[in-house]
């Protein structure tokens, strides 16, 4: 049975396929470790970057998440003390 990638396996499996591609190479990937494969080439280069960025926007909430900070509406927030100290 095929493990489940977590948010930072497929970060670093875009950012390794932007660098290839960047290079001048073709690169075949299983997406969410379905076994369908995939082929991106030089054309697909804005394609994996909207990807890596929308795995860093959601790899930063998992983490925000996971750290406990107080949330009101999905946003998180901070508390000043007026009082000097």
């Amino acid at each position: 049975m095929a493990t489940t990638p977590t948010t930072a396996d497929l970060l670093a499996a875009y950012r390794a396929a932007e660098l290839a591609v960047l290079q001048g190479q073709e690169v075949r990937v299983d997406l969410g470790g379905t076994g369908a494969q995939q082929l991106w080439k030089g054309a697909d280069l804005a394609t994996i970057q909207a990807g890596i960025a929308k795995l860093e926007r959601k790899l930063a909430a998992e983490q925000a998440q996971s750290s406990g900070a107080p949330r009101i509406g999905g946003l998180g927030f901070g508390v000043a003390r007026m009082d000097g100290y």
